[in-house]
């Protein structure tokens, strides 16, 4: 079983939402933390990130976490093992997830048929770049919910304000 960390935001009058993070970086940690969202963060391959995604669903709402509100995601790699991830918990009959947050993600393979609401998000010259235009162009042919933000491959602080500001407003929109 798959070791998860837990960040709670501070306390709250109810359940709140989850963001579940493949290998987490201190950019998402800010990104739940402004949002309000419980942050749970895992390591491993896909079948320890899905046992966790599990075990995160069915003891959430022990947590004060919401079980009908996660959104699964992780940058690069992880982001790749978050896409995957959802077709498995689709394949496996759950946890439902609410929505996959995405960015710069190494994909390989077929998005769901019905996939959750999705979030891409990457940059202009990254290798991946292609991989995450295509995945969204996949999830719009099949009928489902895909919002793409393509960024200058210069981080500046402008570009990386604006990049915060808009995931904060999808996952808002995504989960209240």
């Amino acid at each position: 079983m798959p070791t998860l960390v837990v960040h709670r935001p501070a306390p709250a009058s109810g359940p709140v939402p989850v963001l579940y993070w493949i290998h987490v970086t201190d950019m998402i940690v800010k990104t739940a933390r402004q949002a309000g969202f419980a942050l749970v963060s895992v390591e491993g391959g896909l079948e320890d990130c899905y046992a966790g995604l599990v075990r995160t669903a069915r003891h959430a709402a022990d947590a004060g976490m919401d079980p009908h509100r996660i959104v699964t995601g992780g940058s690069g790699v992880g982001g790749g093992l978050a896409a995957a991830m959802t077709l498995l918990a689709r394949e496996r009959s759950g946890p439902t997830l609410a929505g996959q947050l995405l960015l710069n993600p190494a994909l390989d393979g077929d998005s769901p048929a019905s996939p959750p609401p999705t979030f891409i998000e990457v940059d202009a010259a990254d290798p991946l770049r292609e991989q995450g235009v295509d995945y969204a162009c996949r999830i719009w042919e099949a009928g489902g919910q895909a919002e793409l933000h393509v960024w200058p491959d210069n981080p500046q602080e402008a570009v990386s304000r604006e990049a915060m500001a808009a995931r904060l407003v999808w996952l808002r929109r995504i989960l209240g």
